[in-house]
């Protein structure tokens, strides 16, 4: 028995098709949106708070500044 070549391969298809697919693509994006949005929130709060930190030691003295005396 010989066996046959074909010339082609098919692939699996979903039986929902084109609704599946763009629910699938929308899901990716609504999460890649979802997790920006994240991101730069939490760059923004760190951002901030440095912030404060930098401008609070402004008004102290530096420790060089209280040991070396003329």
């Amino acid at each position: 028995m010989a066996l046959r070549r074909t010339n082609h391969l098919s692939a699996p298809r979903w039986k929902k098709g084109y609704a599946v697919n763009l629910a699938f693509v929308l899901a990716c994006w609504a999460l890649f949106l979802l997790g920006t949005f994240l991101h730069r929130r939490e760059t923004r709060k760190s951002d901030r708070e440095q912030l404060q930190r930098d401008e609070e030691k402004l008004g102290e003295p530096s420790h060089m500044e209280n040991t070396i005396k003329d």
